[in-house]
């Protein structure tokens, strides 16, 4: 121990302290900040770029109803690009990494939950398929004429059945129209 402290002792006066830890440190540290700075600098100088075409494209002064006028629709024309780029053409090159906004294919995947969501309905693999109506049915039997079903017990199976599925198209229609809703919004 004794020795570790006198080698430790004959080591030069400017290679140890808290001053030449701190030049040290302040060394690496600008270092890292010259390697990092020009990415730094890119994306700052891009993203001053995309305002300032951006800010070109706003009108410098509406001094007239007719400047404001020209600058809403110049505004509604954007919108209404974008929203057919979006929603009919499929394209989502404004929103590439945001997959909300990629609204053919949420579409497709709204469509394809509506369809198994009616295919669950899907009568003929019950085990009590028509059961209920053909009780009923016997009950009626003889009521009318042969070969035709009363007009009462037609329309009450057919409400029973519409009954089941009446909600499944709403519900669809809901979450088409909200998801639009938040598209539009977003744009």
């Amino acid at each position: 121990m004794r020795q570790d402290c006198f080698l430790l002792s004959k080591i030069d006066k400017s290679m140890v302290g808290v001053p030449v830890l701190a030049q040290k440190l302040v060394s690496i540290q600008a270092n890292i900040i010259s390697k990092s700075l020009p990415e730094i600098e890119r994306k700052i100088n891009g993203k001053l770029a995309t305002n300032m075409a951006e800010l070109n494209r706003q009108p410098q002064h509406l001094s007239s109803v007719a400047e404001a006028l020209t600058a809403f629709m110049r505004i509604l024309s954007s919108f209404k690009e974008s929203i057919k780029k979006i929603l009919l053409r499929g394209e989502f090159d404004e929103y590439p990494e945001d997959k909300e906004m990629h609204c053919t294919a949420r579409l497709v995947e709204m469509l394809d939950q509506y369809s198994n969501e009616l295919h669950s309905k899907n009568f003929d693999e019950k085990e009590d398929f028509l059961t209920e109506e053909i009780k009923a049915l016997q009950e009626t039997n003889g009521v009318g004429l042969p070969n035709f079903l009363p007009r009462h017990f037609f329309l009450n199976v057919l409400q029973k059945r519409v009954k089941e599925v009446a909600l499944i198209p709403e519900d669809f229609v809901k979450r088409v129209w909200n998801y639009i809703e938040r598209i539009v919004m977003e744009v």
